[in-house]
């Protein structure tokens, strides 16, 4: 008998659904849909958070709640050639040189750059969950905050296969325990 092949999910249709769950277009629909996956993920850990139960208030914020902890979650298609991109700011410039939260390509991100790790601290952001899909697999990668602001990026690119980072922040999402809150226990 031979294995029958995994069908692929067109990223279009993914993308469709993403913005009917979430009423919004593009990026912003695909990262929606990411908080909603990381919550599920939790969830098959294991850990409910019950500040998650409304997703339109989970979409409100720029992060997930999980605990006593929030992180950021970006989500990607893996390219032909297996690539993820996850993007952490927005804007395009002309080259003119912009104050406060601007990364070193000179787009406006809350999440790099000059100022970054006082927003991280104010908002008890302890990471972030990139969620990548390649064809019918999604997986999740967690980067610790101080990793994350070293790399000084704010758009990060890694080939699925051949990346040690990933591998590592596979593994530490795999690893992640999330400490329940007294809410949570009570449910």
């Amino acid at each position: 008998m031979s294995e029958q092949a995994k069908p692929k999910i067109k990223p279009d249709l993914i993308r469709r659904i993403a913005q009917t769950l979430t009423n919004h277009q593009g990026s912003e629909a695909l990262n929606r849909l990411a908080k909603q996956l990381v919550v599920g993920s939790a969830r098959l850990k294991g850990f409910v958070d019950h500040q998650n139960d409304n997703m339109q208030e989970v979409y409100d914020t720029p992060w997930v709640r999980l605990g006593y902890f929030n992180v950021l979650t970006r989500f990607s298609f893996a390219n032909a050639a297996g690539t993820y991109t996850w993007d952490f700011a927005s804007g395009v410039t002309e080259g003119q040189k912009l104050d406060g939260f601007a990364s070193t390509k000179g787009r406006i991100s809350h999440w790099v750059g000059a100022g970054a790790k006082k927003e991280w601290e104010e908002h008890k952001i302890t990471g972030v969950v990139l969620v990548g899909m390649y064809d019918v697999d999604v997986e999740f990668f967690y980067i610790e905050r101080d990793e994350f602001l070293e790399m000084n990026a704010d758009r990060i690119a890694f080939r699925r296969r051949d990346s040690e980072e990933l591998q590592r922040w596979s593994k530490a999402w795999n690893d992640l325990v999330l400490q329940p809150t007294f809410s949570s226990l009570l449910g």
